[in-house]
């Protein structure tokens, strides 16, 4: 049974990425459009930072033109030019993004964290003529540059005004001008500019007018790729088809004077559509100092001055989005922060924070009211405003690996009044965010809905049954679009095919008639080879742990008041004897069946979900008052009857 979900739709008849920042630029003119700082001093181990700099969408426009002026006259004579962009975030690399195309300059986005074999590869298998980095770190691309005579210029930028930085710099460019000779010219950002200045009256930027142009090449990583990257050739339709879905997807959603901090890698197209959309919004866009360096203030990032705010709190976003990883450093700080205050505030904070999520919810009456009180009764808007600031109003995360229950605590606490924490994802081997949870449409246990650039349909086998419940189909997902990119010809994944045919992603997912809404519910490929982001079941992760010698069974579950993944394990005592031949009492026990636990996962390929952490050992037997009519474990009685002792357990792992 197949059921087609989403309309194809595009935005303003405009075709191409320099058609889309010409209308914004025309638009939103004098409004202010890009944020940024820089460092500006170092205090012993930390860094001063200062104050945040602004330009308009008018200047931005002038400032992409410079550039596309500068790089149109150094690289003249090429046949096909192409900017390697292998800088992190910036302003610069949304500018240069932009500048190139208007100089019919195709882009190669990588991760600036690339090995030096995997650089040598990306620099040379799709050849690049000119290179965009960070200047503190120009010294990695020797090596690889010395094999890629093509390159003909080295633009490099700075995220520091220091002067033993600038030196620095400059050390790194006279080690590049050595190595690689006279054949590399090498300026700055600013350099750049001013070449761009002296020619931009005689230099003709009509930028890309086929719409299944080029637009660049994009080397997406995941986490488990032992060959070499293969890039993804993204054409101008797809990227504007991306943007305008996300745009569409964000319009209702949005006030005038929201703002969005960005420090996501750009390279990767749910942050950079993200950004675009924005952008044609007319919202202000600030830019991370370094990545997630500097995002928090002191005391929850050791390495900025007391004296200076983090990006966030400087800043002050209304909108914030984040990768699971750095949400799970945001988690961990908040509750080392909560278990500072005194015994009677963190009473309260766990109390009014389970009644906020009743409030929104709607399960108790005038919700926006009630939520006010729980906000201020249970100190959650004291404890946002300690790490995030006063404006948020909602934050995201972008991938589907966050479990519901971490993402409803963490949008409970930092996603503004109404707790809204959003997803956004993409599909394994598609390059390309397949659904997006805009504000409007927020949802509790993470439901996505598809793009307007996305058609989805289900597929079920012939003897399976489509419904599972009312209003409710599964089936495999399989998608087609024109914001979609398979994966290039020759790697591991979804070969190229024609835009026209549906592309089965290998994911099984439910589709909610009523809400016309998308969750992702299994993963049938082996774990072994699972990439970063992918959700996997907590079912499929118990199996694994019941494979273990001396685990008769298990439930793992996601607490708030835990990072990592808990679990209760009912032990087989014998086996688990024969298993320890050491004497341990219960917490060295614990710990080392913990770390067995890990090495067990991590072979079964449970990457990013391999570590148990708090651990509770039972050892009497779970029968049928235990279990469902089927035979499976009973999930809710198991934690009802040890609730107690894996609070305990949870308390001890905290601290």
């Amino acid at each position: 049974m197949t059921l087609p979900l989403a309309p194809i739709s595009q935005y303003l008849d405009l075709e191409t990425t320099s058609a889309l920042f010409t209308h914004a630029v025309g638009k939103f003119t004098d409004n202010r459009c890009v944020g940024y700082r820089k460092v500006v001093g170092h205090v012993l181990e930390t860094r001063l930072l200062g104050d945040w700099q602004y330009y308009t969408y008018k200047e931005v426009g002038r400032r992409a033109r410079l550039m596309a002026a500068g790089l149109k006259k150094l690289l003249k004579g090429g046949n096909v030019n192409r900017l390697y962009m292998a800088a992190p975030n910036s302003c610069i690399w949304f500018m240069l993004s932009h500048a190139a195309p208007m100089a019919s300059i195709e882009l190669i986005c990588v991760n600036p964290r690339l090995s030096q074999q995997e650089l040598s590869h990306t620099l040379t298998h799709v050849p690049a003529t000119a290179v965009f980095t960070e200047g503190a770190v120009m010294s990695r691309l020797l090596t690889p540059l010395i094999e890629c005579p093509h390159v003909r210029l080295i633009v490099y930028n700075s995220t520091s005004e220091v002067d033993a930085d600038r030196e620095a710099i400059q050390r790194e460019v006279q080690s590049l001008k050595v190595g690689l000779g006279r054949r590399t010219q090498i300026i700055s950002v600013k350099e750049l500019c001013a070449i761009g200045l002296e020619v931009l009256d005689i230099t003709p930027l009509n930028g890309p007018i086929d719409k299944d142009g080029t637009w660049g090449y994009l080397y997406a990583r995941t986490l488990n790729e032992p060959e070499l990257p293969m890039p993804d050739r993204i054409t101008n339709a797809q990227v504007v088809a991306g943007v305008s879905a996300m745009h569409h997807a964000l319009t209702s959603g949005l006030l005038k004077d929201d703002t969005y901090l960005s420090y996501l890698p750009l390279y990767f197209r749910l942050e950079y559509n993200l950004v675009n959309a924005l952008f044609l919004s007319g919202i202000t866009i600030g830019f991370g100092t370094d990545v997630d360096a500097y995002l928090l203030s002191a005391p929850f990032n050791s390495r900025i001055c007391p004296a200076s705010y983090g990006d966030i709190q400087s800043f002050q976003p209304t909108i914030l989005f984040g990768i699971k990883p750095w949400w799970d450093i945001v988690h961990t700080k908040l509750l080392k922060a909560l278990s500072k205050r005194s015994q009677d505030q963190q009473k309260q904070f766990w109390y009014y924070i389970e009644k906020k999520r009743d409030a929104v919810a709607g399960i108790l009456p005038t919700m926006v009211s009630i939520s006010h009180l729980c906000e201020k009764w249970g100190h959650i808007a004291e404890i946002r405003s300690e790490f995030f600031g006063e404006r948020i109003r909602w934050v995201g995360v972008t991938c589907s690996m966050m479990t519901n229950e971490q993402r409803e605590f963490l949008g409970l606490v930092f996603g503004g009044p109404r707790g809204v924490m959003v997803q956004g994802w993409p599909l394994t081997n598609i390059n390309c965010d397949i659904t997006f949870m805009d504000p409007q449409h927020h949802s509790r246990i993470g439901l996505g809905r598809p793009l307007p650039s996305v058609e989805i349909k289900m597929v079920t086998g012939k003897h399976e049954s489509a419904q599972k419940r009312r209003g409710v189909f599964r089936g495999q997902i399989h998608i087609r679009g024109p914001s979609l990119v398979s994966t290039a010809a020759g790697s591991t994944g979804i070969k190229s095919r024609d835009p026209e045919d549906w592309i089965p992603t290998g994911r099984l997912g439910e589709w909610d008639t009523s809400l016309r809404s998308l969750q992702v519910v299994d993963n049938p490929t082996d774990l072994r080879i699972r990439h970063l982001g992918e959700y996997v079941p907590v079912e499929k992760l118990e199996a694994i742990y019941k494979k273990v010698e001396y685990v008769r069974d298990c439930v793992l579950f996601h607490s708030w008041k835990s990072v990592e993944l808990c679990g209760v394990f009912n032990m087989n005592e014998t086996s688990l004897r024969r298993f320890f031949h050491s004497r341990f009492d219960d917490d060295l026990l614990r710990l080392e069946i913990g770390r067995d636990l890990n090495k067990h996962g991590s072979n079964e390929g449970l990457v990013g979900f391999e570590l148990v952490g708090p651990l509770l050992m039972v050892y009497e037997s779970w029968d049928k008052n235990f279990r469902n009519s089927d035979g499976s474990i009973d999930r809710e009685k198991i934690m009802s009857k040890y609730k107690t002792q894996i609070e305990d357990i949870i308390l001890i792992s905290s601290y």
